[in-house]
């Protein structure tokens, strides 16, 4: 995630099924500890903002880094973030739900 009310709000909703690491911009890139935490997980749903910055080059390097990685967007028309999908009604702890059974293969529609 970008922002840190996009972290908080997501840890808030389904902090029991994910960590959350809000980098503040979509050029920031995690320190090294952060990286090894990242490569032990299971998955990483990179959620950048929808908006130029976030859907440019900024997702080839999420996906070149880390294997596990995969872009999981904000739901377009709903906002460019998480907070601005949830004040649009989106149910985010479904949107992360579906977007761990995306990351699992699981995902059936």
């Amino acid at each position: 995630l970008e922002s840190e009310l996009d972290g908080i709000l997501c840890h808030q909703e389904a902090g029991d099924l994910v960590t959350t690491f809000a980098l503040g911009s979509s050029t920031v890139r995690p320190d090294r500890r952060s990286a090894e935490l990242l490569n032990s997980a299971d998955g990483i749903l990179v959620s950048l903002d929808l908006d130029p910055a976030g859907a440019t080059q900024a997702w080839t390097w999420w996906m070149d880094k880390f294997e596990r990685a995969i872009r999981w967007s904000p739901l377009p028309g709903h906002g460019k973030d998480p907070t601005e999908m949830w004040r649009a009604g989106i149910d985010i702890r479904r949107w992360i739900e579906t977007g761990i059974a995306d990351a699992q293969g699981t995902y059936s529609g």
